[in-house]
């Protein structure tokens, strides 16, 4: 991807509100397959995650991810930062974080 393309792509994936405004504009969470981590959709107001299970070393686990998997694997490429992208800008508060889990889609050990 162009440079430009990727500055104009991370600006959009940065527009993206977290669970509390989605909630109050109307969005609905709804839990995806967990066989498919990184298959997350929007469609109709509803935006479908599967559960994810996030450990004490999850961050260090998906900069690794990001820094020495995705640029090996080009099917894979910008996957795993726009899933890391998404997740911090959903959650930007305990409230997001307590949400997330009461439906199922986040698990915290």
């Amino acid at each position: 991807m162009p440079s430009s393309d990727k500055e104009s792509y991370h600006k959009y994936m940065n527009s993206i509100p977290c669970v509390t405004e989605l909630l109050q504009a109307g969005v609905h969470f709804k839990k995806g397959d967990p066989s498919e981590i990184l298959n997350i959709q929007f469609k109709d107001s509803v935006m479908i995650i599967p559960p994810k299970t996030i450990l004490d070393n999850a961050e260090s686990f998906i900069r690794n991810l990001i820094h020495a998997y995705e640029p090996c694997d080009h099917s894979c490429e910008d996957k795993i930062t726009s899933y890391a992208v998404l997740l911090e800008n959903l959650i930007n508060s305990r409230r997001d974080i307590d949400f997330l889990r009461k439906k199922g889609l986040l698990l915290v050990t």
